[in-house]
């Protein structure tokens, strides 16, 4: 059930919305990466991860990986 679903992450120390915005994270950094995304704009990436704010895509971005997803896809 989907209280049972929040109680194991609860007792992980995170939550279901935490752990689902992990992944989109990860999911955009992949692609902010990958050589055939090279052409498409951030935006466009974090639209397709389900971020609708720019800004706020950017700021998540930075708190997890330690810098900005421009400076991500330029290393």
């Amino acid at each position: 059930s989907e209280r049972y679903v929040h109680k194991l992450f609860e007792r992980s120390g995170t939550t279901f919305s935490d752990y689902l915005i992990d992944r989109r994270l990860v999911g955009a950094a992949a692609d902010l990466r990958d050589p055939a995304s090279g052409g498409r704009a951030i935006g466009a990436i974090a639209f397709d991860w389900g971020f609708s704010d720019l800004s706020h895509f950017a700021r998540r971005f930075k708190q997890r990986f330690g810098c900005r997803p421009r400076d991500w896809r330029a290393r």
